[in-house]
């Protein structure tokens, strides 16, 4: 078996809830790779975990490294796990990397090999800032990132979302990545992450969106730059040479998205991982979590957790 670590961020406040929900969902459920290396991040000095998360972390045997990560982007808080996977694959000694979202919790055995592909993640759940093409009004931004990369943009294959089942040029979401560190992706997607900070390149510019994600709401400039981190990692998989293989639904299912928990789509799905966003901090997550296909002693669990 590939050795394999996991990472993740952690902060004070509702980021290390999620991590330890998370470190103990993969020692619990994760199968094979239950005894994996677990390195949790903590990317700034001002946002440590408290002690009683640090040392609840580390009785599952976690590692937790502290870092003063100064970001390029500081109010795209994703801009620090840009900075802290890159951290990570160039210290990293095993053969595959998966980094994670905090906000998602194991509940079966992942299936992580990469095959001959040098990476693997789930296309985004909906179009957002993606393009469909030429014609489409945010072409305009994946255009110039390729042009600042130098990244031909007809390198870039199309996919389909998981949830609108668009066509679009390849994104995606940045919950579950799973990487071979030797292909140096995601220090290559901070490359690109950094100079597109510097030209000041945004998808959602001057759009005044606020955006709702598993710690809170995100509004200005951090808005702004939503989604663009996934915009850089397709390009370093794509404009090198490299290739990616399709996670399935079940690896990385968005449980936010109510037509995830309607009607009979989620029965046919057998959640892996579940990418919950906010659902588990909402009074009715339990009869969220109920209405999943989960076996038994996994829902006995997450039922005694939630909400977070």
């Amino acid at each position: 078996m590939c050795i394999t670590v996991f990472g993740l961020i952690a902060e004070e406040g509702l980021l290390e809830n999620q991590a330890l929900l998370l470190a103990e969902s993969i020692r619990k459920f994760a199968g094979i790779y239950s005894s994996s290396r677990i390195v949790v991040i903590s990317p700034r000095s001002s946002r440590r975990p408290t002690q009683g998360t640090i040392k609840l972390l580390e009785k599952l045997g976690v590692e937790i490294v502290f870092l003063d990560i100064q970001s390029v982007a500081p109010e795209y808080g994703t801009s620090f796990r840009v900075h802290a996977a890159a951290i990570l694959e160039a210290q990293c000694s095993e053969e595959r990397l998966v980094f994670l979202d905090s906000d998602i919790v194991f509940c079966g055995e992942p299936s992580l090999e990469l095959g001959e592909a040098n990476a693997a993640a789930r296309p985004v759940d909906v179009k957002g800032m993606c393009t469909t093409g030429v014609d489409d009004a945010n072409d305009a931004y994946w255009q110039n990132l390729c042009k600042i990369s130098s990244v031909e943009y007809d390198d870039l294959p199309y996919t389909t979302t998981t949830v609108d089942s668009l066509q679009v040029k390849a994104s995606y979401n940045g919950g579950f990545i799973v990487v071979h560190p030797a292909a140096a992706i995601f220090r290559r997607t901070e490359e690109f992450f950094v100079k597109s900070v510097r030209s000041n390149i945004r998808p959602f510019a001057g759009r005044g969106l606020t955006i709702q994600t598993g710690h809170g709401l995100v509004t200005g400039v951090g808005a702004e730059y939503w989604g663009s981190s996934q915009a850089c990692l397709s390009l370093a998989i794509w404009g090198n040479g490299l290739t990616l293989k399709e996670l399935t639904r079940s690896h990385n299912l968005p449980i936010h998205i109510e037509s995830y928990l309607s009607g009979d789509r989620i029965s046919q799905i057998d959640p892996i991982a579940i990418h919950y966003h906010h659902v588990f901090h909402l009074d009715n997550a339990r009869q969220s979590a109920a209405r999943l296909n989960l076996s038994r002693e996994v829902s006995s669990w997450l039922q005694e957790k939630l909400p977070i």
